[in-house]
C-alpha cells in the first residue's frame, strides 16, 4: 500500500574565490573488458533461487522512491524524507549528498539491493509521451552508476498505480480517460507504456556508456507497482502483466521481470487475504497472485505487507501472509518468492479503521521479530519523516541505533553468509556475463584529485557540475558556481575568504542589518517589481530539471532557491544592485527581493500561508506557514518608489499612507549626506566612503554602524539560520507576492 516507503526488500525466502582547476588532460579510455567478477554477470533464476555467474544471490535491501529526482539534482522533493539541505545530490553545509549517502550505509549494513521507480514522481519533473526529461534520465544514469560503484543492485519499477506524476493516473490523463480498466486494455495507453519501457531498456549510459539493457547493476524490472483493477473482469490484471512482460523480454532480454503487486489472492474467500473472513476488499482489487505471476515472461513473484493500512496488526498475521506465499510460490508458481515492501508504524496518535491506535517502539520489536523477514523503513542519522507521517520518525522510520534494526542486520549478516557458498554445479563459463566494457577511468581529469569531478562519459569528455552533484569542496558560505574547467567557490558578501575557507566580518554583517527598516509583521500594499535572485548570494542552487519555472510561472529566475534566513535575504539584496526591499517568510525560509515598494503602505498584513504537500499516494494536505513581511532598506529611493503606487483603499476608506514612515528614511539620507558629502547611493556597509569623498566607492570603514537617528541596530547575533523541517513545494496562500 505504501509504496514511497524506504523500508527494506525481505530475503528472498524460498567574494574571494578558489577554482577548482584540471590538473591533467584526459588519458585514453581502456577498451578492452575488465576480468568478469559477480557484479558483471546478469541476475537469473536457476532452480528456483537467484544466481550471478556461480554466486547465490538471496535478497536483503531497502526501497526509496525518489531516487530519479535525488540523483538529477532535483532541488526540492516531496516525501523522501530528507534531512535539511540534502536535496538532490547537491552537498549543502558538508551533509554527504543523499544518493551516495545511502547507498554507502545500504552497502555498510550489508544490502545488496535496492528498489525504486524509474520515473519521477513530482508533478514539476513530469513528462510526457515520447517527450522524457533528459535531466531526470541523467539522474538515472547517475544512480546507475553510483550503485554499481557501491556493489548494490537496483530492481526499476516502470510505473506504479499511486503517483499522479509518471504513474496510472498520469497515463489515463494522457489518454484522456478515467477509467481505470483502460490502463490496462487500451491500446493507446499500452503503446504508451511501451514506448517508455523501450526508451528505458535502450538507453545508454551518459556516464558509463553501457546500455541499460546491458548493464548487470540493473536486477530487475517491476512492471506496474501495487495495481488496482476494482470491477475489472476476471484476468485482466493478468492479461496486461503477461503482455507486457513478454514486450520487456523482447526489448531487454538479459534483465529479470516481475510484476510489483502486493499479493492478494483473486475472488473469494481465500484467508490468507487481509481483512479475512469479514471482507473481501483485497480480492476485489483486481490482482490475483497466483495467475498474475503465471506468465512464463514473469521470472520471480511479489509481494508487499503494510499491515497498519489493512489493518492486520497481528505479527501472526504476517508469518501466514508470507508462509502462505513462499508455499504457493514454490508448489504452483515455481518461482522465488520477493517481499519486496514492508513496514510497521510506531505512532502516538493514528486512526485505523475509525479507530484510535498507539503503536510504541517496543510494539515494532515484538513484531519484526515475529515476522519471517525482518526488514522495516531505513532513516539515515538526521533524516525527519515527512509532515503527512507527523514529522520526526514518523510511522516507519528505523534508525540504525534502533532495536528494531538490528534483526534487520542480522537478516543482511545470514544472507551474506549464504551467498559466500558457492552453487553446486554451476559452471561460470556457461552463466551470462554481461557485454559491456571496463567502466571509463577519468581520474586524470579530476579536480584537485577528487572523485565525481572534471570530466566523465564513455570518452571522458562530458564535464561535471560539481555544484549539483555535490562534489564541489565550497565553504558553506560560499556560492559553487560551475566552470567547464571544474568550479569556482565565492564567499558571500559579509564573508572572507578564499571560498573553500569563509569567516564572518562580524561588524559589517551587523551593520547590514542596521541598514533595513521593517514595521512589525508589515507587509508592501504594492508588490512591486521583482529582482533577480544574485547567482552568487546565500539562496540560490542549479536547477537542472528547470523545476522553478512549474511553480513561477512569472520567473523562475526570481525568489530564493532553496532555504534562507533574514540575514542571508539581506545579503542577497545588498549583492543585487537593483534590490530596494525584499518580502521573506522566516517559516518558509523563502524570500524575493523587490524595487518601487512604497515603505509608506505597509500596513497590508499577510494572511497566513497555507502549504500544500503530496503524500506517497498522490494524497495531499495542507498545514501552516507563517507570513510573509516586507523589510525596506534605509538607502532606497523612498520618493521613486511612492510615486509609482498603485494600491487603491477600498471604497469609502481614507488612505492610510503613513507619511511619518517617510521622516525615517530621509534622517537616513540626510545623515548619510552630512557625513560623507555624497549623495545617497546604495550603501556597502564595509566600506562606505570617508567624510567629504565626491564618491561612495571608496573604501575606508566606518567607525560606527551607519544607523540614522532614533533607530537602532538589530542585536547582534539574533538572525539565525532557519532550517524548517521540511521545505514546501507549493505556497497554497501566498501568491509568490
Amino acid at each position: 500500500m505504501r509504496a514511497a516507503a524506504l523500508a527494506a526488500v525481505c530475503l528472498a525466502c524460498c567574494l574571494a574565490t578558489a577554482s577548482g582547476a584540471r590538473q591533467l588532460q584526459a588519458m585514453p579510455v581502456p577498451t578492452t573488458p575488465a576480468p568478469v567478477g559477480p557484479a558483471e554477470y546478469f541476475v537469473r533464476v536457476e532452480n528456483g533461487e537467484f544466481v550471478a555467474g556461480c554466486q547465490r544471490m538471496l535478497l536483503t535491501g531497502w526501497n526509496s522512491w525518489e531516487m530519479v529526482e535525488a540523483a538529477a539534482g532535483a532541488p526540492s522533493l516531496s516525501g523522501a524524507s530528507l534531512p535539511v539541505n540534502m536535496t538532490g545530490p547537491q552537498a549543502s553545509w558538508g551533509v554527504q549528498p543523499l544518493v551516495r549517502s545511502l547507498l554507502a550505509k545500504g552497502k555498510e549494513a550489508g544490502f545488496n539491493v535496492m528498489r525504486t521507480w524509474a520515473h519521477s514522481v513530482n508533478p514539476q519533473y513530469a513528462t510526457a509521451p515520447g517527450r522524457y526529461n533528459e535531466a531526470a534520465l541523467r539522474g538515472l544514469d547517475y544512480l546507475l552508476d553510483e550503485a554499481r560503484k557501491a556493489g548494490i543492485r537496483l530492481i526499476l519499477a516502470f510505473t506504479s498505480n499511486w503517483t499522479p506524476t509518471g504513474g496510472v493516473p498520469e497515463y489515463l490523463k494522457w489518454a484522456g480517460s478515467d477509467k481505470q480498466v483502460d490502463f490496462f486494455t487500451s491500446p493507446a495507453i499500452k503503446a504508451m507504456f511501451q514506448g517508455w519501457v523501450q526508451t528505458l531498456a535502450t538507453r545508454v549510459n551518459t556516464i558509463n556508456g553501457r546500455a541499460y539493457r546491458d548493464d548487470p547493476t540493473i536486477m530487475a524490472w517491476n512492471l506496474l507497482n501495487e495495481p488496482r483493477c476494482n470491477g475489472c473482469p476476471a484476468g485482466t490484471v493478468a492479461a496486461w502483466y503477461d503482455e507486457m512482460a513478454r514486450f520487456t523480454k523482447t526489448v531487454d532480454p538479459n534483465h529479470l521481470v516481475s510484476t510489483g503487486e502486493e499479493g492478494f489472492y483473486a475472488c473469494c474467500g481465500n484467508p490468507a487475504n487481509p481483512g479475512q473472513p469479514w471482507t473481501e476488499w483485497a480480492a476485489e482489487e483486481g490482482q490475483d497472485f497466483i495467475a498474475d505471476h503465471s506468465s512464463p515472461a514473469i521470472d520471480f513473484a511479489t509481494i508487499h505487507a503494510w499491515v497498519d493500512n489493512w489493518q492486520q496488526v497481528d505479527p501472526t498475521w504476517l508469518v501466514r501472509w508470507i508462509a502462505n506465499h513462499a508455499r504457493d510460490s514454490a508448489a504452483v508458481l515455481k518461482k522465488p518468492l520477493v517481499l519486496e515492501e514492508h513496514g510497521k508504524w510506531v505512532t502516538d496518535n493514528a486512526t485505523i479503521g475509525g479507530k484510535f491506535v498507539s503503536a510504541s517502539l517496543e510494539e515494532r520489536n515484538q513484531f519484526m521479530d515475529r515476522g519471517d523477514c525482518n526488514t522495516g523503513q531505513l532513516f539515515l542519522e538526521g533524516q525527519r519523516a515527512p509532515k503527512s507521517e507527523g514529522g520526526g520518525r514518523g510511522l516507519f522510520g528505523i534508525f540504525p541505533t534502533d532495536d528494531a534494526f538490528q534483526p534487520i542486520q542480522a537478516n543482511a549478516q545470514t544472507v551474506a553468509q549464504l551467498n559466500a557458498q558457492p552453487v553446486a554445479g554451476c559452471v561460470a563459463a556457461a552463466a551470462q556475463a554481461a557485454p559491456v566494457a571496463a567502466a571509463p577511468d577519468c581520474a586524470q581529469t579530476w579536480v584537485d584529485g577528487a572523485p565525481g569531478t572534471g570530466l566523465e562519459g564513455p570518452a571522458c569528455d562530458v564535464p561535471i557540475n560539481e555544484c549539483v552533484r555535490g562534489t564541489a569542496t565550497c565553504d558553506p558560505h560560499a556560492t559553487c558556481i560551475d566552470t567547464d574547467a571544474g568550479y569556482e567557490c565565492k564567499c558571500w558578501w559579509g564573508y572572507e575568504g578564499d571560498g573553500k575557507a569563509c569567516a564572518a566580518n562580524a561588524a559589517a554583517l551587523e551593520q547590514l542589518q542596521a541598514l533595513h527598516w521593517s514595521e512589525p509583521q508589515g507587509l508592501a500594499c504594492d508588490a512591486g517589481y521583482d529582482v533577480a535572485w544574485p547567482a552568487t548570494a546565500p539562496g540560490y542552487l542549479y536547477d537542472p530539471l528547470d523545476s522553478f519555472a512549474f511553480f513561477r510561472a512569472e520567473g523562475a529566475q526570481y525568489g530564493s532557491r532553496t532555504n534562507v534566513s533574514l540575514l542571508e535575504c539581506m545579503v542577497a539584496c545588498q549583492e543585487a544592485e537593483e534590490c530596494e526591499s525584499f518580502v521573506v517568510n522566516e517559516v518558509l525560509a523563502q524570500c524575493f527581493l523587490k524595487t518601487q515598494q512604497c515603505p509608506e503602505y505597509n500596513f497590508c498584513f499577510g494572511q497566513e500561508v497555507l502549504c500544500n504537500r503530496t503524500n506517497d499516494r498522490g494524497g495531499s494536505f495542507s498545514f501552516p506557514c507563517g507570513f510573509w513581511r516586507s523589510y525596506y532598506r534605509l538607502d532606497m529611493d523612498v520618493a521613486g518608489a511612492c510615486a509609482n503606487v498603485t494600491y487603491v483603499e477600498p471604497a469609502g476608506q481614507p488612505s492610510r499612507a503613513n507619511p511619518a514612515v517617510t521622516a525615517i528614511f530621509q534622517q537616513f539620507e540626510d545623515h548619510y549626506v552630512a557625513q560623507y558629502g555624497a549623495e545617497l547611493a546604495h550603501a556597502n556597509p564595509a566600506a562606505e566612503p570617508a567624510p567629504a569623498a565626491t564618491t561612495p566607492a571608496a573604501t575606508a570603514a566606518p567607525t560606527a554602524p551607519i544607523v540614522p537617528p532614533g533607530t537602532t541596530a538589530p542585536p547582534a547575533g539574533t538572525v539565525q539560520l532557519l532550517e524548517p523541517e521540511e521545505p514546501p513545494l507549493v505556497q497554497a496562500a501566498s501568491e509568490q507576492p
